[in-house]
């Protein structure tokens, strides 16, 4: 029940026990095109989607090393760890980073960053985390993609613990490049990571200033081997790790299956269950309902209790849950509900667990009232 890697779908598992596939040649090429088509459908884009292999952050890294060159401005949201390592990644690549911050479980809305754009000069991209896990926020990427494209801006959204689980419409919000993620909603495995990547980003890679600082990672390199190589299956710069795009090639065909509209609301489902069992506990919320994350629940527990809670849940139930992170270390847990777990059949145990390990700490916890709870809005929403 940690946010990610969450629990692989049955049917995911069965995959990666077949035969392993060559990263070449005309039956590998077949099962990468179907598997980019599906995550096209995902992403809901026409655009080109590659797979890079490697954890999630290389493909925020991919986008930042192609889009960031020296002295450009990037207007990146901080509103959390993971905000926070965008700001970071820009700074790497020799950017400047304006970052507009505010509290963890806030939001800047699309209006503030209207009013910063029309201070700033210059500003090149927008940077933002469509669902930021570490402060139990969901940030209004449709509006600032549109913002951005109102004002000729990239937009560049990190959406790797939202993909499969919350709705991203990459064309129609005006996002220019859109990282998701496999082993989080979608419920695949890690190791293989979809990057949507729109054609004025591809414009930009041939019209850069100074050298893209790496082969592997330059969307130069990746275009010519798109371009050249895709006749033989190959239409990546490296060996791929063929299973794993296997199975989160079959994660994708689940997701569409049930419908990505139903998928939606059950990740909704899940989480506010899970939101309105921890406040029967006593947990209270980081985050306000109309802005909350619908993949993870951020709570706030009584100061120095975090560790133990985790450990008790682990230790006692078998239940993985997680602390919270940068400002909210030791402060709160995080609870993921993702592809298989945002489910009665996850959310109720898992709930049952924490009243137990609340009553273990010494809070003044009704048993059965959190279950009771999330029972309820399962029966009724």
């Amino acid at each position: 029940m940690i946010p990610g890697p969450s629990e692989a779908d049955p049917r995911v598992l069965a995959t990666l026990s077949t035969p392993v596939m060559a990263h070449y040649g005309p039956s590998w090429a077949a099962e990468y095109s179907k598997t980019l088509d599906d995550l096209k459908k995902i992403f809901k884009t026409r655009e080109e989607v590659i797979i890079f292999p490697g954890p999630g952050n290389g493909g925020v890294e991919l986008v930042a090393a192609n889009v960031v060159e020296p002295g450009d401005k990037i207007l990146t949201i901080v509103n959390g760890w993971f905000g926070e390592i965008l700001a970071d990644v820009v700074k790497t690549y020799g950017g400047q980073p304006i970052e507009m911050q505010t509290e963890y479980g806030d939001v800047v809305s699309a209006a503030e960053i209207e009013a910063r754009l029309d201070k700033e000069h210059d500003v090149k991209a927008i940077f933002v985390v469509q669902n930021e896990t570490s402060s139990g926020v969901e940030n209004p990427v449709r509006d600032i993609g549109r913002l951005a494209r109102k004002h000729g801006l990239l937009c560049f959204v990190d959406s790797i613990s939202s993909f499969g689980g919350v709705d991203i419409e990459v064309d129609d919000w005006g996002i220019d490049a859109c990282v998701g993620y496999a082993s989080k909603c979608l419920g695949g495995i890690h190791g293989a990571v979809p990057i949507a990547i729109g054609r004025r980003v591809w414009e930009l890679v041939e019209s850069r200033r100074t050298p893209i600082p790496s082969r592997f990672m330059s969307l130069r390199t990746w275009k010519h081997f798109l371009r050249d190589w895709a006749a033989m299956g190959h239409p990546f710069p490296t060996a791929m790790p063929t299973t794993v795009i296997l199975a989160m090639r079959e994660a994708a065909r689940l997701a569409l299956e049930e419908g990505l509209e139903n998928r939606y609301r059950r990740h909704f489902v899940a989480s506010k269950a899970m939101r309105e069992g921890c406040k029967k506990i006593g947990f209270e919320p980081v985050a306000k309902e109309d802005i909350r994350s619908k993949t993870v629940t951020l709570v706030k527990v009584r100061a120095g209790s975090a560790g133990k809670i985790v450990e008790t849940m682990e230790n006692k139930f078998n239940i993985m849950i997680a602390g919270g992170l940068g400002k909210l270390k030791g402060q709160a847990i995080r609870i993921g509900t993702m592809g298989v777990t945002a489910s009665p059949f996850y959310v109720l145990p898992t709930l049952s667990a924490l009243e137990n390990t609340a009553v273990d700490i010494g809070l003044p916890v009704t048993s059965g009232q959190a279950v009771a709870e999330a029972s309820k809005i399962f029966q009724t929403e």
